[in-house]
């Protein structure tokens, strides 16, 4: 995997850093490498859509992380979005 096709995606989901060298959406750079290398050219998309398949497809991010994005990206706390996540992490006991 080339590093721009990184960098592209890392700027284009991250945009603004925070005081605690965090991006805007809670995305670091480790972090958006696993995402990109888990969806490819898919990955903004995945993530503005449906943020909670990141804790279902990605080792390391649990319901917990992909709340924290899917809040920061504008997703309200009572979506059936986050209401399907919620309940599949808790029937499958996924931890934070």
């Amino acid at each position: 995997m080339p590093a721009d096709m990184i960098c592209q995606f890392r700027v284009r989901t991250c945009a603004d850093r925070g005081g605690d060298g965090r991006h805007s959406h809670g995305v670091g750079t480790a972090r958006a490498v696993r995402i990109y290398k888990t969806y490819g050219g898919d990955a903004i998309q995945v993530m503005t859509q449906n943020p909670y398949r990141l804790a279902r497809d990605i080792r390391g991010i649990g319901f917990k992380t992909a709340d924290a994005i899917a809040m920061k990206l504008g997703i309200e706390k009572t979506a059936m979005v986050r209401v399907r996540a919620w309940g599949a992490a808790r029937i499958i006991g996924t931890p934070g």
